[in-house]
């Protein structure tokens, strides 16, 4: 329950919202050398993996 609590649901709430924020940063920061391009596609595939993981975990 611990795991769970402490990461599993803290990593199910932030993901989304981090995915959604780097997605706003790499559409209005576009045009500077320094945008963090691709931030929100690898966010996305970590929360894709860490749900198929997690998932596995609570089902043990």
């Amino acid at each position: 329950d611990h795991i769970i609590v402490r990461y599993h649901d803290r990593h199910r709430e932030q993901l989304p919202e981090l995915i959604l924020q780097a997605t706003k940063v790499e559409r209005v920061h576009a045009d500077k050398p320094n945008v963090p391009n691709g931030l929100a596609k690898y966010l996305t595939m970590l929360h894709q993996e860490l749900s198929s993981h997690m998932m596995k975990e609570e089902q043990i």
